[in-house]
């Protein structure tokens, strides 16, 4: 077996390592020797080593919080007296543990709320869920919950139109527009927003809209 790639001189400043998830224990089965605790629900991990106990040479690397890859675009159009403006933003490739509805199950049990995500985990009502119990085991879910996300936020759109002006108006040039921010996002992310969701207490990125009029003397 190869030595553990745990917390290594070379490693990326935002490298994340944990314990792999190899599935949640049965009812009826027995607890793994490395976590002879573990409940029904609770989620069984690797022993890499296979040494009966679990500690920093069983853990894995799986990615880090940076992006592997980031894009942009940003167009504008013209026809006539209209113009219309449209911005694209996003990346891919950053690897997330859980999501905001998923963390309420992750991190916390029956002292404080929970999202809508808790039905589908185990429990004694639900006993052929693949998704772990509430009752989070000592050492957590693992790798789970993780995902390698992507998203493309449309972060603008803008459409405009130059209003045919008289010189007994006194200006040179009227323009009125109306303008979206954050229209929508394209995202293979579960939780609130791709970008903010980082923890239980996330908030997602606001919708705007907003009527403008410019006015050139």
């Amino acid at each position: 077996m190869e030595p553990a790639a745990y917390e290594k001189k070379d490693d990326n400043l935002t490298a994340k390592y944990g314990y792999k998830a190899l599935g949640i224990l049965k009812p009826g089965e027995k607890a793994p020797k490395a976590q002879p605790d573990l409940l029904p629900g609770q989620m069984i991990l690797w022993d890499r080593d296979d040494n009966g106990t679990l500690d920093d040479e069983d853990k894995i690397y799986y990615g880090n919080d940076a992006p592997k890859i980031i894009y942009g675009f940003n167009n504008a159009l013209r026809y006539k007296r209209f113009d219309f403006n449209i911005y694209f933003y996003g990346e891919a490739g950053r690897k997330v543990t859980s999501s905001y509805w998923e963390d309420w199950i992750d991190t916390n049990e029956n002292s404080q709320s929970l999202s809508r995500y808790v039905y589908d985990s185990f429990s004694s009502e639900n006993p052929n869920s693949t998704n772990p119990s509430i009752l989070k085991g000592s050492r957590g879910n693992g790798d789970f919950y993780l995902k390698s996300i992507y998203f493309i936020r449309c972060g603008n759109m803008t459409l405009g139109y130059n209003v045919p002006v008289k010189k007994s108006w006194g200006i040179s040039n009227l323009r009125v527009y109306a303008d979206i921010n954050n229209p929508f996002v394209i995202t293979n992310w579960t939780g609130l927003d791709p970008e903010t969701d980082t923890g239980t207490y996330s908030y997602p990125n606001v919708t705007s809209y907003s009527l403008g009029l410019n006015i050139t003397f």
